[in-house]
């Protein structure tokens, strides 16, 4: 009798588990794939996911206790088969003086008010290689309890719901990336948002935008939450969405087995359903192909460049004020705007990781209960945070167990709770954005620039005192691949190598006008010549100094911070000036007239550099009496000449012969008079000559040479 009974609560304890959590499963990679699934690439601060379809396609996912095949009455229950069709799960009872069968769940020798707390549990034995790996990623920090980690809360007592570490039976607390199983190749992304958005179904890249982190409670129901921006999945509306954190139902999920894959279904009933690109919510189906999921074990942490954003407040992020380079400087949070200072570089060492602003190579690291910048490594241990509406990683002092803790604008130690306070949401970021700059090297303090500000195609590059100038900006742009070009601004020739020399040339695209940008050691970026792989280097650190390349060391002197600024290139000019250094003049001035962009340009050569000194518009000849085209020189010049525009006279003042009756000279004002007849400039309407206005016209009258050269063309 004591046997029956103890059978019958077998059963019926097999029964009300998969009653209460029906087809619970996890997956996780096979063994023998290395931890590390994100991997950095050529591309610098991108980081790609690895295929991992062998890992989430059957070997790698390991069944349910009670999901392996088992005998029993056909009266026990139902189970969702690999065709997603309904299949009758059967146990047998375990034969008349042996013990249970091993296919059984679990064995209960508790009253019947115990079997109702009886859940599937998983033997340590069933656990693989990268189980214990996951474990080992989320372990508590040295000095923190595991209440720490995850404080149980009565929601009387808190704004959000908090959740177990873990419990049995169900996916581990982790980090995973969600691949869609009718799609190979795609996962669900939040697309880096931070704020409230809808999750997408993305082409798989590795970013912390598709990396999820599921966090159970002790139902076996799951929170998850972007790793990109902290906020919770949400089935609260149409399209999946990411949220704050209420507990809601709508944010509470149960993985549920369906054939080769896995269901996430919230406690509302609200099913994810991928549509395309668009994740929406529905009902479940367990024969929809479109509601199948893999898990992939992730790294909380995707080493590479990347911004810590503050969890309470994402428009802010962690780094040191005005990018200082300065020993000690506070590790402090402000406003998010770019700069290197706010541009980290996380990197593996040991068991942690190193953190330190891009701007001076210096890691962050206690210093009393204060965190600064210092020239020793120091490592740091993330952590999930798991209070508050909004959760991401906080990191530990493995020392101490203590956590960075934003007090204001400062990062200070704490006691590690997982408060929000203690929480940062990381987002990779790129090393170079594209734009206009200053290239300033960290030994010399001087800046890149176009030796003596010369046009010259092949002139020479070196460094000098910043002033402003035009030779001194750099157009920098992405090529892709992690490649990019630096194209001086003012002359539109782009950073060119050759053996150790560094000069400006037109652009063609060539590997050695094709650089890499690395974080430096020293601080700041080293660049990589394509060609090359010498790093850019500053020769000495005198104004004047040449620009080289050399063997990568990382030294200062081949380190670089980009300053933003802005110089308006003038592709008009940037054409003019590639005519003039390659023209001859006899004279110290040379003279390029654009006829479709109505510009004159006058050069002057001065120190054996030829440079623009006048940019002025112009009204060249209208189409029907266009200007003649080609290469002239000055010839005589006169006060005025008259002539008339429709019937009425007019006087032309300060003219210059360039070739028969083709002359620079003012606008026309009506005859023998200063009463301006026609102001216009900027248009093609003049008989042939190429007007200007007055004051234009009397300094070419009075100041350029007989003989000057002088170029005419579209």
């Amino acid at each position: 009798m004591a046997r029956n009974r103890k059978c019958k609560l077998i059963v019926a304890a097999v029964a009300f588990a998969l009653a209460c959590v029906p087809q619970m499963a996890f997956a996780v990679e096979a063994e023998g794939v290395p931890d590390a699934q994100i991997v950095v690439d050529s591309e610098g601060p991108v980081a790609q996911l690895q295929d991992l379809e062998g890992a989430i396609d059957g070997e790698g996912l390991l069944p349910m206790p009670g999901e392996a095949a088992v005998d029993a009455p056909e009266t026990a229950g139902q189970a969702i088969g690999d065709d997603g069709a309904a299949q009758v799960a059967r146990v047998t009872p375990a034969p008349e003086g042996d013990a249970p069968t091993a296919s059984a769940e679990a064995e209960v020798e508790a009253s019947a008010e115990e079997v109702a707390e009886v859940a599937p549990t998983v033997s340590e034995e069933a656990l693989p290689a990268s189980e214990a790996k996951q474990s080992a990623k989320t372990a508590t920090p040295a000095g923190a309890s595991e209440a720490s980690l995850s404080t149980q809360q009565s929601p009387a007592s808190a704004a959000q719901p908090e959740l177990a570490t873990q419990s049995p039976g169900v996916l581990a607390d982790g980090a995973y990336v969600i691949k869609v199983k009718a799609t190979y190749g795609t996962a669900l992304s939040t697309g880096g948002a931070l704020g409230t958005s809808t999750i997408k179904a993305a082409g798989v890249d590795g970013a912390y935008d598709q990396v999820f982190y599921f966090q159970v409670n002790t139902s076996g129901l799951y929170a998850i939450f972007s790793l990109a921006s902290g906020l919770a999945l949400d089935t609260s509306a149409a399209d999946a969405r990411q949220a704050s954190y209420t507990g809601s139902n709508h944010q509470l999920f149960e993985v549920r087995k369906v054939g080769s894959g896995y269901a996430l279904v919230s406690k509302a009933g609200r099913a994810l359903v991928v549509s395309g690109s668009a994740v929406k919510t529905g009902g479940y189906d367990a024969k929809s192909t479109s509601q199948r999921f893999a898990f992939v074990e992730a790294p909380l942490v995707i080493p590479g460049v990347q911004v810590l954003y503050v969890s309470g407040s994402v428009k802010s992020s962690m780094g040191v004020a005005a990018s200082s380079r300065s020993q000690g400087a506070a590790c402090q949070t402000a406003a998010y705007a770019g700069a290197e200072g706010q541009k980290l570089t996380v990197a593996r060492n040991g068991s942690g990781y190193e953190i330190k602003p891009l701007s001076s190579g210096m890691g962050f690291a206690p210093s009393g209960s204060s965190v600064t910048q210092q020239s020793k490594s120091h490592v740091w241990q993330p952590a999930f945070a798991k209070s508050g509406a909004r959760r991401g990683l906080a990191w530990t002092d493995p020392a101490t167990g203590k956590a960075m803790q934003v007090s204001g604008s400062s990062v200070k130690l704490a006691t590690f709770t997982g408060a929000l306070a203690q929480s940062f949401v990381p987002a990779l970021a790129n090393l170079v954005t594209a734009g206009c700059y200053n290239v300033k090297n960290l030994a010399s303090g001087t800046v890149l620039e176009v030796e003596g500000g010369n046009w010259v195609n092949g002139g020479n590059v070196s460094l000098y005192t910043s002033n402003g100038t035009g030779a001194q900006f750099f157009d920098i742009r992405d090529m892709g691949s992690g490649l990019f070009r630096i194209v001086n601004a003012m002359t539109g020739y782009a950073l060119s190598a050759s053996g150790s020399n560094v000069y400006q040339y037109s652009y063609s695209g060539a590997y050695d006008q094709l650089w890499v940008p690395v974080a430096s050691r020293s601080g700041g970026i080293a660049w990589i010549n394509v060609s090359t792989g010498r790093a850019l280097n500053a020769a000495g650190t005198s104004a004047g100094a040449n620009a080289s390349t050399v063997s990568p060391t990382y030294a200062k002197a081949q380190s670089w911070t980009l300053v933003k600024g802005s110089y308006e290139s003038d592709p008009v000019l940037q054409t003019a000036m590639r005519y003039v250094t390659t023209s001859y003049s006899q004279t110290g001035y040379q003279i390029m007239v654009d006829r479709w962009n109505c510009r004159t340009i006058i050069a002057e050569k001065s120190g054996g550099v030829w440079r623009p000194i006048y940019n002025w518009v112009c009204s060249p000849g209208a189409p029907s009496t266009p200007t003649v085209g080609g290469s002239y020189t000055v010839g005589i010049r006169g006060y005025s000449f008259d002539g008339a525009l429709g019937g009425t006279p007019y006087t032309c003042y300060y003219y210059t012969q360039f070739w028969g009756d083709y002359l620079f000279h003012s606008i026309p004002y009506y005859q023998g008079t200063w009463t301006e007849q026609d102001s216009r400039l900027g248009q093609r309407l003049s008989h042939g000559c190429v007007r200007l206005a007055t004051s234009n016209a009397k300094w070419i009258y009075d100041n350029i040479p007989y003989g000057t050269y002088v170029y005419v063309y579209n």
